[in-house]
């Protein structure tokens, strides 16, 4: 199968689907598909991937902050007008290329998936820009009700898809994994909490730095790593915070890949995420893959990490990560190796690439064929109807 993707950039530092999908058109061609990757791009810098097509900005102000790009538009409509392509499948929201496949698809009836990638949670939809509160009813949402059929990472992304009124069927496929090779854990002190992602507000990084205050108050054996790029210059008001709450064991670093981003992870004792709303959380996934288990607030929809006793599942406040942090600092060296030997064997199990690619190609196969009811795999919820 021909299968286009769109999403508006890739770039590893940033996790998430910028990581994510690239991956899975990776795995897509390795089972003999044909994927190609549309992205937005400026800058001259190599192509990672032999399937991913890069078009530029339009150049009018409104435009551009759109992501409108007229070239890759055009050069969907050649691929569509072959015949030749199987289905579209898009990934984030509020720009451009994260409406044309929609439209493309409703004019010459080509099924379209549509990953909102975490961009309906509470915390996601209502903060953001007066940009998103124009782009919203006039472009994102029309395109949204073009869709054949939406892709959640999680049942908790499932939900918040069908709370803003979308009908179409809704296929729950995590974000696969890459497991790595088993890295030696340091066998020193100070232990280290960490904490990686992009430095945003929605990553309630804030919450993390008042409860560690307590830690450094009650234990002084332990560190706390705060690792990533700063998204939208969010990074010198928690510096200021760590300052102000008088932390001495805080350290700020910027984004990691590649094998510095395993060592980070292989290296800490305890993976820490405080989040108001993630629709998967990939850096929970890779920090058990390297035998870390993880303190994950419930803005993430993590709840078997008590399940597969490799981890803990709290809410997202001060009081509830003193609570936890204090249980997860407690426990032995011994302990902590323990959950992260269990929470290694979970996600090779459940969340390798193959697994997850096997189920998009189950996806376009059953859209492809117009959704028969008898064929519809048994992670795609029904829709409820026009």
């Amino acid at each position: 199968m021909k299968i286009i993707h769109t999403t508006e950039q890739i770039d590893y530092a940033w996790g998430g689907l910028t990581y994510s999908v690239p991956r899975l058109c990776l795995e897509l061609q390795s089972a003999g598909h044909e994927p190609y990757l549309a992205v937005l791009s400026d800058l001259p810098e190599p192509v990672p991937f032999a399937f991913v097509r890069r078009f530029i900005r339009s150049r009018v102000p409104g435009s551009r902050q759109m992501g409108a790009s007229p070239g890759m538009l055009d050069w969907m409509l050649r691929q569509v007008r072959t015949g030749t392509v199987s289905a579209m499948h898009v990934h984030g929201m509020w720009r451009m290329p994260n409406v044309y496949p929609c439209r493309i698809g409703k004019q010459f009836g080509i099924p379209v998936v549509f990953a909102p990638r975490g961009s309906l949670g509470p915390a996601a939809f209502a903060g953001g820009s007066r940009f998103k509160h124009v782009f919203w009813p006039t472009m994102q949402k029309p395109a949204m009700r073009q869709a054949t059929c939406f892709h959640a990472t999680a049942h908790s992304e499932a939900e918040e898809i069908r709370s803003h009124g979308f009908v179409q069927p809704i296929a729950i496929i995590p974000n696969g994994i890459d497991i790595p090779a088993v890295l030696p854990k340091v066998d020193k002190v100070p232990r280290t909490a960490l904490c990686l992602g992009r430095i945003h507000p929605k990553k309630a990084i804030d919450v993390l730095l008042k409860a560690w205050k307590h830690v450094e108050r009650t234990d002084d054996s332990w560190h706390l790593r705060i690792v990533g790029p700063d998204d939208g210059g969010h990074l010198p008001g928690l510096q200021a915070l760590a300052s102000e709450l008088g932390l001495t064991r805080v350290r700020f670093e910027g984004p990691l890949d590649g094998e510095d981003r395993l060592r980070a992870y292989a290296q800490a004792s305890l993976f820490v995420m405080p989040t108001w709303n993630e629709n998967f959380g990939l850096t929970v996934a890779e920090s058990l893959a390297a035998r870390t288990p993880a303190l994950v607030s419930k803005g993430a929809p993590w709840s078997a990490l008590d399940r597969e006793r490799c981890g803990w599942w709290i809410d997202c406040g001060v009081e509830s990560f003193e609570a936890g942090l204090t249980r997860a600092i407690a426990c032995s060296d011994d302990e902590l190796a323990a959950m992260g030997e269990r929470g290694r064997a979970w996600i090779s199990a459940e969340f390798g690439w193959s697994a997850v690619a096997s189920q998009a190609e189950a996806l376009y196969e059953w859209l492809v064929e117009g959704q028969p009811e008898s064929r519809r795999p048994a992670w795609v919820i029904p829709g409820t109807g026009r």
